[in-house]
């Protein structure tokens, strides 16, 4: 008689294509569009990942990494918990370059002075600075002569004239 082991099947569990309603919205797909899309945008890029011979499987490992943080956020509920900023400051810490860290800093600094910025168009920069204003009552124009000055105004038809048509009768005769 011939045995032979039979593995034991498989564990079954669900994964995000079996989840019921997984499929994500139209507001979490924009908000990771807009997530990858800032990454990309950033001068901070992972290693690639290079197979022997030479081979680049991945161009950047970060961006990998960040596909599949944003994957499991939306499989939990907490997509729009995440932080770019947050979780880049962690990838360029534990896996950046002497260079990339220096540059994080530099870009963490400016960033923090940027706050202090005054902003010229006459609006405040902090809304903390307006609420315990008091209230003032600005002037309101009630005529216009107020704007215009002595400047000669048009002759119009008295309005309490009872015929509306006796100027253009005067103008004929």
């Amino acid at each position: 008689m011939n045995t032979q082991l039979v593995p034991p099947p498989p564990r079954l569990s669900r994964s995000f294509a079996t989840v019921p309603g997984g499929l994500p919205s139209p507001e979490s797909e924009r908000l990771m569009h807009q997530v990858k899309a800032a990454y990309a945008n950033l001068p901070f890029k992972g290693r690639a990942l290079t197979l022997p011979g030479g081979i680049v499987a991945v161009d950047d490992v970060w961006r990998c990494a960040l596909d599949d943080e944003l994957e499991d956020r939306l499989q939990d509920g907490t997509l729009k918990a995440f932080s770019l900023e947050a979780w880049l400051t962690t990838k360029v810490e534990h896996e950046g370059t002497p260079d990339q860290k220096a540059d994080l800093r530099a870009l963490r600094d400016r960033l923090d002075q940027a706050d202090d910025f005054v902003d010229h168009s006459g609006l405040p920069n902090d809304i903390m600075a307006v609420v315990h204003q008091p209230l003032t009552e600005i002037e309101v124009y009630r005529d216009i002569s107020d704007v215009i000055g002595d400047a000669p105004v048009a002759d119009l038809p008295d309005p309490d004239d009872d015929d509306p048509d006796a100027d253009l009768h005067r103008a004929d005769t």
